[in-house]
């Protein structure tokens, strides 16, 4: 197998995908807001009910009127950690780092919780920062050894450093106290497949398939698995219903276009091909 088409195959983010149930989560997020609006109209006085509030807009995409509720609270109650660390995952999200950054630490000072310091590392990954996301993972763990996905993001992060054996440890840590999570496995896998292992790649990418046969991250590695061993009708095949629940997924359009090729469907690759490019442009600068 040509280094640099494995490579290619293994452009796939380990990152959660973000599966398609945004119906059903602003059916319970519209609820949590019935609720936590009757509550602040009956304890208009209690702090938690608007900063319940203000999280519950947030998560329906309705941040800048979320965090004003926040805010509210915060005024109320400047001495509750969980509305530091609310408003502090909006800015976040917008890629405010410093201002997230300065309330996590606020939250942090006030109450020493294994969740905030697992929000830090959050922050720093998505930064770049691997080394200082690693940092406050490990603050997490210490604080709350069973937290499963501080072991997880852990793992990621060690991963991404190309520190196998540490990631490894970290992901089986993860399925200790979590066995039914899917993405460590499927980060086993990749590890495996990396390294060549390709026995041990398909034993836990089959576990994480029996867990969610529609995971599409594990759908890619199993396509991935069998392109590395030349068999590229099934390959595309995986690529496909990966596809299916991941339509606009650049990367895997790629893999899918290169298992054409390989099969002497020149055309058809060109078209998948021109598909992910208009996607994301740059994917081939990567």
């Amino acid at each position: 197998m040509p280094f640099h088409f494995l490579k290619l195959l293994l452009l796939l983010s380990i990152v959660s995908s973000l599966i398609s149930l945004s119906y059903i989560r602003n059916i319970i997020w519209h609820t949590e807001i019935t609720l936590w609006d009757d509550v602040v109209k009956k304890s208009p006085n209690k702090s938690r009910g608007w900063d319940n509030l203000g999280a519950s807009y947030i998560e329906i995409g309705e941040g800048e009127k979320g965090a004003k509720l926040i805010e509210k609270a915060i005024e109320m109650n400047p001495n509750d950690p969980l509305s530091y660390n609310n408003l502090a995952n909006y800015y976040m999200a917008k890629g405010d780092y410093d201002k997230a950054l300065a309330l996590f630490h606020k939250s942090a000072k006030l109450y020493e919780s294994y969740f905030v310091y697992y929000n830090i590392g959050n922050l720093y990954s998505a930064k770049g920062d691997i080394d200082r996301a690693i940092e406050f993972y490990k603050i997490s763990i210490a604080l709350d050894p069973l937290y499963h996905l501080s072991h997880i993001n852990l793992g990621n992060m060690y991963m991404e450093k190309g520190l196998y054996k540490e990631a490894l440890i970290e992901y089986e840590n993860a399925l200790k106290i979590a066995p039914n999570e899917v993405m460590p496995y499927n980060n086993i896998a990749i590890i495996y497949l990396e390294l060549g292992e390709i026995e041990k790649a398909e034993y836990n990418i089959n576990k994480a398939l029996s867990i969610n046969p529609n995971h599409a991250p594990a759908l890619i590695t199993l396509g991935n698995i069998l392109f590395y061993k030349e068999d590229y009708k099934q390959a595309e095949y995986l690529y496909r219903r990966a596809l299916e629940l991941q339509p606009n997924n650049a990367k895997t359009l790629a893999n899918l276009a290169l298992s054409l090729e390989l099969q002497g469907r020149k055309k058809e690759a060109e078209l998948v091909l021109k598909q992910a490019l208009e996607i994301n442009p740059d994917l081939l600068k990567n």
